[in-house]
């Protein structure tokens, strides 16, 4: 939640934000079937509650924490805590908001910082700023990377197997317990295999005897602020010239060793007034809607995933899928592959740019209704075809309706898309491709960054010239075992500051480089566009000069030279929540040296602000080949155990750190070496 928050920050934050309330929203709105699932997975877990009272977990014994049962809307907390740390809008809109009030009298400045969207323009987005956002400031104090994926399906006739390819690995923030739990299912119609949610029942990625499928996120605009005036009670708010009553409630947090915290939850009609959670803030207060709140169908949409027998099956079986938005890619046996944006979107008007807060004085800003079903991407992948989602933009001129502004630069897209040229492609080749490590926008930085100001700066500058030469010779490896990584991003991370510190201040560039790859085209287009205020073209040798030298002083104090290999500078630790000073031995892994970055396919993403210790990556992969799907082949990090000191505690990370992977098999094992009796 934030380096400097505490446990009480985030508690006040999940309630103010109603995660709770949404849950017992979806468990009460829910139908049979899925109510029926939960109960029973609910029994399941608490037949062995008895046990785990008499041999507690060694982070509730630290925390003399109590175990409690289960409940049904604790699975469902789990399902909506997932979706909230896949959703964007509610940690970017904030960021940006503050980046429009400190630019208001500079329109053009903000044109440049902003992501593109081609519903808004400089002229509108400030008049907008000037009349509607001043004092709306940045206050979400989230403190991680956004996370994305990868997934691609290849058409039959480009496969050696003659029957589809699909391959997949989500990139989610590392933590341990591991987030996933492998397992194979089976019982009436379902039969699936491939990782679940630890906590709730059901096979999120995996496959069926005669399907494959993989999730990227859609990277869809979820949610929006609004600003709303209140008045001086703080009751009520205004919306088309009246007056409406705000629901309050309060709730209290209790910590042990502490006074009680009390906390005032405000409501409009479009959710939570979410300037509430943060006691500090005096700005506009701010409402948030998001899609995750809003009552779903989305475990009945993985329970028939698993029992779909073909890829029309399971697009079908898909549609009932709320939040967050998943690009779904699904293949079959019969060679048929498919895909599909699937999720709740909202229709809604822009009257600027859409990353900023919306005007709460008025109805006219409320959500629509839902895009409907059959007017989002979709797409039939014929046997010569490749589908590539990689958390890139659709193509927005297909589409009748705005999807989004926040998606991810096109390299891991493109790098796919180069890796799957020609025909005759193996499971083992789909293997190769989740491996790669090519940074993908170092060419366009060497291009538009490097090259037309080198001899500048070797003259300006000689001490930097034999770093210059290391980012010239580079050619993108990211390998853990290769020079060039850990200087090429030092120089990026302080060209970013050099360029944009001196209007935005240091703290609010630190937010907006926590969302990581939200600066890559600002400030390539600063360097490329002779009309951007950030770096007129007579300013660019010196900023990047100064990034360089700013370089060398980190390399001299971090102890690294133009040759200290990526995995050195560029390392993942395994982190418990409990993982607290002694404790850090018996709970954490690592750290690691690791291959990748924020722009290779094998992602090793880290804030930018903060390099270069790896948060986010390929948190499960898998690989099927639809001519014989027995022989598919996954693999998570962690373990299968949450339990500090089991043997499968970590037994998985060396296995996944190695590329190495698990049998993807529906079928039970024969001779099993143990047998595990359950007894309630």
């Amino acid at each position: 939640f934030g380096h400097r928050a505490t446990t009480v920050d985030a508690d006040r934050f999940m309630r103010v934000l109603g995660m709770a309330r949404a849950a017992r929203q979806v468990w009460h709105a829910g139908g049979l079937e899925g109510r029926a699932l939960l109960d029973a997975y609910v029994q399941g877990v608490n037949a062995v509650v008895p046990w785990l009272r008499r041999r507690r977990p060694l982070e509730h014994r630290v925390l003399g924490a109590r175990i409690r049962r289960w409940t049904p809307v604790d699975s469902i907390l789990i399902a909506k805590g997932m979706a909230l740390g896949l959703s964007f809008k509610w940690r970017t809109a904030p960021v940006f908001a503050e980046m429009a009030e400190r630019l208001r009298e500079r329109p053009e400045h903000l044109d440049g910082v902003l992501p593109h969207s081609p519903e808004a323009d400089a002229l509108a987005t400030t008049r907008w700023v000037q009349a509607n956002v001043a004092g709306a400031m940045g206050f979400v104090p989230f403190d991680a990377p956004l996370a994305g994926s990868n997934a691609w399906l290849v058409g039959g006739d480009r496969s050696a197997s003659g029957r589809p390819l699909i391959a997949n690995d989500p990139h989610l923030e590392f933590q341990l317990p591991g987030i996933w739990y492998l397992a194979s299912l089976r019982g009436a119609r379902y039969e699936a295999v491939g990782c679940s949610l630890a906590g709730l029942p059901g096979i999120v990625i995996g496959r069926t005897p005669k399907t494959a499928w993989g999730l990227t996120n859609g990277m869809i605009d979820d949610g929006d602020l609004w600003a709303e005036t209140l008045d001086g009670a703080g009751r009520k708010y205004r919306v088309d010239g009246e007056w409406r009553p705000l629901a309050v409630e309060n709730e209290t947090i209790r910590a042990k060793g502490a006074s009680p915290t009390v906390v005032r939850i405000r409501r409009t009609h479009r959710g939570p007034l979410i300037s509430d959670a943060f006691p500090g803030y005096e700005g506009t207060p701010l409402s948030l809607r998001l899609t995750l709140m809003e009552p779903d169908a989305d475990l009945e949409a993985f329970v028939d995933l698993g029992r779909a027998r073909s890829a029309a099956a399971s697009i079908e079986a898909a549609k009932g899928f709320g939040a967050p938005a998943q690009n779904l890619l699904v293949a079959d046996t019969d060679g048929d592959a498919r895909y599909r944006l699937i999720g709740k979107i909202p229709l809604r008007d822009h009257q600027a740019h859409p990353s900023l807060p919306r005007d709460g004085t008025t109805s006219a800003s409320d959500w629509g209704p839902w895009i409907p079903d059959g007017e989002t991407p979709q797409a039939v992948v014929g046997s010569r075809d490749v589908l590539v989602q990689a958390n890139h933009a659709h193509t927005q001129g297909d589409q009748p309706h705005y999807l989004s502004h926040l998606y991810e630069p096109p390299y891991r897209a493109a790098r796919i898309h180069e890796l799957l040229q020609g025909e005759g492609h193996t499971a083992d080749d789909m293997e190769r491709v989740q491996r790669d490590v090519h940074n993908g926008c170092h060419a366009r930085f060497k291009q538009r960054v490097l090259l037309p100001h080198a001899e500048a700066v070797r003259r300006m500058r000689p001490v930097v010239g034999a770093l210059l030469d290391r980012l010239l010779a580079w050619e993108g490896d990211e390998s853990a075992d290769a020079p060039g990584g850990p200087q090429w991003h030092l120089v990026y991370n302080h060209l970013v500051r050099r360029t944009f510190e001196p209007i935005l201040g240091r703290a609010l560039v630190d937010r907006w480089m926590g969302l990581v790859n939200y600066v890559d085209s600002p400030l390539l287009e600063a360097f490329t566009d002779d009309a951007s205020p950030w770096a007129p073209p007579s300013a660019r040798a010196t900023l990047l000069c100064g990034a360089l030298d700013d370089a060398l002083q980190d390399m001299a104090r971090l102890g690294l030279t133009v040759d200290t290999p990526w995995g050195a500078f560029h390392q993942l630790r395994l982190r418990h929540p409990a993982s607290v000073g002694p404790l850090a031995a018996a709970f954490d892994q690592g750290p690691f040296p690791m291959p990748g970055g924020p722009y290779t396919i094998n992602t090793g993403q880290f804030l930018h602000s903060r390099p270069a210790a790896m948060r986010v990556g390929a948190s499960y992969r898998h690989v099927v080949d639809l001519a014989a799907p027995d022989a598919g082949r996954m693999i998570t990090y962690g373990g299968q155990s949450g339990y500090v000191g089991s043997r499968h505690y970590g037994d998985l990370t060396p296995l996944w750190r190695t590329d190495g992977t698990l049998p993807m098999r529906l079928a039970v094992p024969s001779g099993p070496d143990r047998t595990l009796r359950l007894t309630p």
